[in-house]
Order: structure tokens, then C-alpha cells, then sequence
């Protein structure tokens, strides 16, 4: 299902910049290239439908590429925090029951590490490994998915109130409605440059940056990590501010999804940076309460309002706010979606008045039907 969609943006878009990374510029065309070269190399090594691969890596085009290989052999991809230690990375491996890893020469040491203390075989694919990749393109490879598969492609994980994360499936059929609902609610269109500043391992980054832009031959902007000898590391975000100011303005950034945090500390750049933020339509946050300081300050440093969108790892975005008097209603996550029904019931599965407090559930609508039925 993700790879029939996007053989169809390829086909319509195969010369337009799906990823731009750094200096880097990455067709429609070059991206399903290097997708159906890695995926040919996982059918090589015997990666099949149902088996679970990890990718421990940062946001970068080797993440986009890793993921739609993955999903192209109905595989279940399993994206985890690059960052975390090896107690942390080993008990993801070993719950979900990993047939492979994929990373970059800087996770490869933790990943053998983590394969050797584990008694099961565990393929490790570096993928700075220049052989996987191609900048060939050859046209013949681009044909029409028969695949209709609609089954489990994604783990991810919720922390939830008690023990470690708990694992949480969800499948092509799901992630395909999540970000054409998105679509339809947000009017994304080819014209639209998304800026990818939050981590494509969690369900935020990974619907609302890169799924919103490859579903839609818009062009996905990743802001660059940060490498202290040659190893991705967490800086303070007040450092990054004047590259993502300089990425808006030089990319044309449409749509900007962040955290109450980043917008907080963007606002808070000096009024003298100057930067033409003119072509953004869009800013959104997920993740946390958005704040009314944090709402005034971004507007009146940038004359741009925040608008809160409200999500899971569960069924990813749900609801956002699209109020015309955003003002008024800043603390608002909005009505749902198209498509998607939210109903408040009881322990009887009683659905109950507006004010009341209960279970929330969620309904996707499809054909005036129902399909899927989420309860939180």
C-alpha cells in the first residue's frame, strides 16, 4: 500500500526534490532508485514478509530509504532512538524479536555489541556502505505495485504508566488513512516544503514530516544533526535556531511541526535576526501542552499563529486545530480530522455528553463505514 502510493508520486514527480539534506538534493526518482536497491539487498539476505527490522538511525535520507525498503517487502519496521544506550537499544531488539538492524558506521559498534549477547542470527546492514546505494536511475524499475498488502508494518513504542514501553503495531492500512486524512484536513499539496526539526523515530516526525511528504511529492527539508567526531550528539536547541531560521528562508518552508519547546525558543531569537519567514502556512505542535506565553510570543515575533495538533503512537494524528479565531481558542487540539470520529464513553462503552469524563475513542470512517476503532 505505501509502496503502490508511492510509485504513483515517482511516476508524476520523478524529476522534483523529494529530500533535501544539508547540500544534498534527492529526486522523487533517485529516492525509489536507492529504495528498490536496498530492499533488493534485504531479499538477498532473506528479510521477508513479517520479519522485524531496526533502524537505529538519525534523521537523515538513509532513514526515508531504510523505511520504504522495508516497508516494500512488507516487512514491520522498528525505528528507535539512535541516541539511546545499549541496556536501552538491546531491549527493543530482543522484544520485538528483530531479524535485522540497519544503521550508519556510528551505531554499528553498539549494534554488534548488541547482536554478540543476543542467541539469535541478527543481519547487520551499514548502510555507509557506498555498495547499497545507487545514483543510477534505471526507468525500467519503476513499474506498477500489484502489492495491496495492508498488514503490519511499523512498531513503535508507548511509555506507558507502569514498567518499560509497551509495544504498539500498526499497519500499512493504518499509516496510508493517518496521512491522508492529514492531507485532506491540511490541504498538502506538491507545492509544499516540509521542515523535519523533530525525530523521525517518533510518531510525530515520522506521519507528520516524512509520510505527509512522500504521500504527497512534497519535498521533505531534515535539518542536519550534529556530529562531534564523526558521532550524532544532542546539543541545547537555542544552538540550532539560526540554522532553522536560515532553512525556512532558503528552503521556502511551508509547513513547520515542532514542540511547544521549539517554538518557545525560536520566538525567543533577538528581534534584530532578521529572516523572511513569508512562505510558512502552516506551523503545528504535538507532544505537550501549548502554552498561551509560548502562543503570544511566537505570534508576535514571527506573525505566525500555533496551532496544536493532538496525536498518539496508537493511530498518530488525530485532531488539530484549524479555528479561523485561533486567537480565542489557542488551547484548542481542534476538531478531528477528516474522516475520523472521536466519541467520549463509559466503562459500558456508553457514549456520554459533552463535559463528561471517559474513555476516549477513536473511529476511522471509510466509504461511510467504519474500520478501525481505537480506545485511549
Amino acid at each position: 500500500m505505501l509502496d503502490k502510493n508511492l510509485i504513483e508520486i515517482v511516476k508524476k514527480h520523478p524529476n522534483k526534490t523529494a529530500i533535501a539534506y544539508n547540500e544534498s538534493r534527492i529526486s522523487y526518482q533517485e529516492l525509489y532508485a536507492n529504495i528498490n536497491n536496498l530492499s533488493e539487498n534485504l531479499r538477498t539476505i532473506g528479510i521477508a514478509q513479517g520479519d522485524c527490522i531496526a533502524l537505529i538511525l538519525p534523521n537523515s535520507p538513509e532513514f526515508a530509504i531504510a523505511f520504504y525498503a522495508t516497508a516494500k517487502l512488507n516487512a514491520i519496521i522498528l525505528p528507535i532512538n539512535p541516541l539511546l544506550k545499549e541496556e536501552e537499544l538491546s531491549y527493543y531488539i530482543i522484544d520485538s524479536n528483530a531479524s535485522a538492524i540497519i544503521t550508519n558506521s556510528y551505531g554499528a559498534g553498539i549494534s554488534r555489541k548488541i547482536i554478540s549477547k543476543i542467541d539469535k542470527n541478527i543481519e547487520l546492514i551499514i548502510l555507509d556502505d557506498t555498495s547499497l546505494f545507487t545514483r543510477q536511475v534505471d526507468n525500467s524499475t519503476i513499474t506498477e505495485s500489484t502489492s495491496n498488502f495492508t498488514g503490519d508494518v511499523l512498531y513503535q513504542y508507548s511509555s506507558g504508566s507502569t514498567g518499560r514501553p509497551k509495544r504498539v503495531c500498526r499497519t500499512q492500512n493504518n499509516l496510508y488513512h493517518e496521512v491522508k486524512n492529514f492531507t485532506e484536513t491540511t490541504n498538502i499539496s506538491p507545492v509544499d516544503n516540509i521542515l523535519c526539526i523533530v525525530p523521525l523515530y517518533h510518531a510525530h516526525g515520522l506521519g507528520n514530516c516524512l509520510l505527509a511528504a512522500i504521500h504527497n511529492g512534497a519535498t521533505l527539508v531534515i535539518l542536519e544533526p550534529v556530529l562531534h567526531q564523526g558521532k550524532t550528539i544532542e546539543i541545547p536547541f537555542i544552538f540550532r535556531c539560526s540554522r532553522i531560521l536560515e532553512l525556512i528562508e532558503k528552503e521556502k518552508i511551508t509547513i513547520l511541526p515542532a514542540v511547544p519547546y521549539i517554538f518557545n525558543t525560536l520566538a525567543e531569537t533577538p528581534d534584530d535576526t532578521l529572516v523572511d519567514v513569508s512562505t510558512l502556512r502552516l506551523c503545528f505542535c504535538a507532544g505537550n501542552f501549548l502554552s498561551k506565553e509560548i502562543f503570544d510570543k511566537f505570534l508576535q515575533r514571527f506573525g505566525i499563529p500555533v496551532r496544536q495538533l493532538y496525536g498518539c503512537t496508537e493511530a498518530g494524528s488525530v485532531a488539530i486545530n484549524l479555528d479561523e479565531d485561533i486567537e480565542n481558542t489557542y488551547d484548542s487540539v481542534g476538531y478531528p480530522l477528516k474522516n475520523i470520529d472521536i466519541k467520549i464513553i463509559d466503562d459500558a462503552g456508553k457514549e456520554l455528553p459533552t463535559g463528561s469524563i471517559g474513555e476516549i475513542v477513536m473511529i476511522l470512517k471509510l466509504n461511510c463505514s467504519t474500520l478501525t476503532l481505537i480506545k485511549m
